[in-house]
């Protein structure tokens, strides 16, 4: 990684270490239950944050951003304990002129549907223990059918962090994804398959015969989401739901807007941040933000 960070403060970019922990349920992967305990034992013990700084250090990061997902929000004092170690982290890096940001999942109220994902997470209490935020605006829908993201939710989401933090307004990055999802229909229940890029979306489209093909449900050419509903050969529903490059250009320029008319905003710039760039994604969504964004890539 030394020599990526060179190449990108050799092109005027910044370079942050990012800490995170797999909880996937691989066989290598830390369990919830093992997070959730290094976070409350890192709130008392300083060799936990040294060993970050002294990388941070030794590799010429500029910062440093803690990405820990999926504690259990019913750990003991685990929201208060999430915070502490941020605010210690924060203060010991900001000695050495770094900066420090927290990536939160996404919230629309303090208990929502993802609580499970996001609860560990108290936004009150963050907002006082980081120079930015980073809000992970992923993965809309999950249980039925949906977009991975829409602007009525990123709304709801601002709402949200006007009333939990309001100060850090102009200090939050916002994430949004280039994917898509796919769902089938089992038992007359949906289920979700995983996520899907622009590319293997349109392919899919390319394959299915016209007559299988929901019409009245699906919707190709929509302004912010785009949307494909049929049925496969053995009888099988499906469900894709994906960005084009115009619904994406659409929904990020709209909530540019809605930002920059938010009191709290002040005059700051929007910051967009996408998860994830390959060669897959709607490559005509670049040259279109760039006529538009400031400092877009």
């Amino acid at each position: 990684m030394d020599a990526v960070v060179r190449l990108i403060h050799s092109h005027g970019g910044m370079a942050y270490l990012t800490l995170t922990m797999m909880t996937d349920g691989t066989t290598d992967a830390w369990t919830s239950q093992q997070q959730a305990e290094y976070i409350t034992k890192a709130t008392t013990t300083q060799s936990y944050i040294d060993i970050i700084v002294h990388e941070v250090l030794r590799a010429n990061y500029d910062g440093v951003i803690m990405d820990l997902e999926s504690t259990p929000p019913d750990y003991p004092a685990i929201q208060q304990s999430f915070a502490l170690y941020n605010q210690h982290l924060w203060a010991t890096l900001k000695a050495h002129h770094k900066l420090y940001g927290i990536a939160l999942v996404h919230k629309v109220s303090n208990h929502d549907s993802y609580y499970i994902l996001n609860g560990f997470q108290d936004w009150r209490l963050l907002a006082h223990s980081a120079d930015f935020m980073v809000i992970m605006a992923l993965d809309q829908s999950y249980a039925t059918p949906g977009p991975s993201v829409s602007l009525p939710w990123l709304k709801q989401i601002l709402a949200y962090a006007q009333q939990t933090m309001p100060d850090m307004l102009p200090d939050i990055i916002w994430e949004l994804p280039l994917y898509g999802n796919s769902w089938h229909q089992a038992n007359e229940a949906w289920v979700f398959d995983g996520l899907i890029n622009y590319q293997e979306a349109q392919h899919i489209h390319s394959q299915v015969d016209e007559t299988r093909i929901d019409t009245s449900a699906s919707n190709l050419d929509g302004a912010t989401d785009t949307y494909l509903i049929y049925s496969d050969e053995a009888g099988v529903k499906h469900a894709l739901w994906y960005h084009t490059a115009r619904n994406l250009y659409t929904i990020i320029t709209a909530f540019s807007r809605t930002l920059e008319e938010t009191s709290e905003f002040g005059t700051a710039v929007p910051q967009i941040a996408v998860w994830y760039r390959s060669t897959q994604e709607p490559g005509e969504l670049w040259p279109m933000l760039a006529t538009s964004l400031l400092n877009s890539p």
